[in-house]
């Protein structure tokens, strides 16, 4: 890779995270809805054909931050126990964003990001629960029955847990997650289905 190209690399990591903190920032003091694309740039310094080379729109800004809701299938593990999905992440970021949540929840544009927070982590733990059904381990439902309930479990504890002011370490929310979730996905066989 050529100099030009690193710092050409560098100088857009940088405007990316210029213009999300800007977005995170003016989200917390005004409102998501009350936040404009041309607040941002004004916040962030960046040209508008500049945040137009590196995103859509507003809504395409924020949902970059929240790609880590996507999770990947797990490895096995040497215990042999149920390889899950790692949360732990997801509560990580929750706990040091509770101002931006806070705000989007009382400014009600919370329900949106909810909605795309819920439909990637459905899509995600689908095609995990899909991977450990491929590996050979049995599960209590079928893997996008049990993606949905998880994903919307995951979504709920989450709310309840910022509105509890995020309390112990994130890593200790995620292990009783993880743990509930563990016993739901390799509970009792699922219920026959009658014709």
């Amino acid at each position: 890779m050529s100099d030009k190209s690193c710092s050409d690399d560098r100088r857009s990591v940088r405007t990316r995270a210029a213009l999300l903190d800007s977005l995170l920032e003016l989200t917390i003091e005004n409102g998501y809805g009350r936040t404009t694309v041309a607040d941002v740039l004004e916040r962030a310094g960046v040209a508008r054909s500049t945040f137009y080379h590196h995103f859509e729109s507003k809504d395409d800004l924020l949902r970059g931050r929240f790609d880590l809701f996507r999770l990947a299938p797990a490895a096995d593990r040497e215990d042999g126990a149920l390889p899950l999905p790692d949360v732990a992440p997801i509560f990580r970021h929750t706990s040091l964003y509770t101002d931006l949540y806070r705000s989007l929840r009382d400014t009600g544009d919370l329900d949106q990001l909810t909605d795309k927070i819920r439909g990637d982590l459905t899509a995600s733990l689908t095609e995990a629960f899909e991977d450990l059904v491929a590996r050979g381990f049995a599960l209590a439902g079928e893997p996008a029955f049990l993606a949905s309930f998880f994903s919307g479990a995951l979504v709920a504890v989450l709310y309840d847990w910022l509105e509890a002011d995020a309390p112990g370490h994130p890593d200790e929310a995620a292990l009783r997650f993880e743990s509930m979730m563990r016993r739901g996905v390799s509970g009792p066989p699922s219920l026959p289905t009658h014709d």
